[in-house]
């Protein structure tokens, strides 16, 4: 991808947030400053209202260049390196920046917040954490076993897996959505074809026993009636 290209689909898309991850410690950094440079022209591009975070979750050793590359064209937040070597993969970091980004940029202004937070003394969660708390939570019954969850929305879809042995996985599908609000995305596939998928990869994870059926067929069923519902896999 071009610098122009980057810099024409980050305006087009004008998200919240532009996150930048790459690179593992010490490793290469000129490709890592040219993408920080092409995200802060294209947040330099729109209007000061509506320019997007920028957040930086790649090679630790280039923090103090990537600040001054931002400069003060936008708010910069940094999170542990998402790849510090090779072989390690460290996402909850960044996770948990993104989803602090998301309730201050969205929850919070919400029509009737404030009287829900004040509800509990504990915080109001993003939904897919919520989620991936509850799968985690279930995942501690039958230790032998895993739990995938899934959560088909308007906007998107929340996918979570847990095993009570391990760290659980969370992620969150803008492209998977039964509204077609999200008007950034390539053009949807056909809802049969979308269908197809599905059911192949669910097949693939009961056949490698990743999650048994049993706890497919609990966690799953939102999905298989949103996509499944209106037309027939072939």
């Amino acid at each position: 991808m071009t610098e122009e290209d980057c810099v024409r689909r980050i305006y087009r898309a004008r998200p919240d947030v532009v996150c930048v991850v790459g690179g593992t410690g010490g490793g290469a950094d000129l490709p890592m400053l040219e993408l920080v440079e092409s995200a802060t022209l294209a947040v330099s591009l729109l209007g000061e209202a509506g320019r997007p975070r920028i957040l930086f979750a790649g090679n630790a050793s280039l923090r103090s260049r990537v600040a001054e590359s931002v400069g003060a064209e936008t708010e910069l937040k940094v999170a542990d390196n998402v790849r510090p070597s090779v072989d390690v993969e460290s996402i909850g970091p960044a996770q948990s920046e993104l989803e602090a980004m998301y309730q201050a940029l969205k929850v919070a202004k919400l029509p009737g917040f404030e009287a829900l937070r004040q509800w509990s003394t504990l915080p109001v969660l993003p939904t897919a954490r919520a989620i991936a708390n509850v799968i985690q939570y279930l995942s501690l019954e039958d230790t032998r076993k895993g739990v995938l969850g899934i959560d088909v929305g308007g906007a998107c879809t929340t996918i979570a897996a847990a095993r009570a042995t391990g760290a659980g996985r969370l992620a969150v599908r803008s492209e998977w959505d039964i509204s077609g609000a999200n008007k950034n995305r390539p053009a949807r596939k056909s809802l049969a074809a979308r269908t197809r998928v599905v059911w192949r990869w669910m097949f693939y994870l009961s056949a490698q026993n990743v999650f048994p059926p049993a706890s497919c067929t609990t966690c799953v069923q939102p999905l298989f009636n949103a996509f499944a519902a209106p037309a027939y896999c072939d």
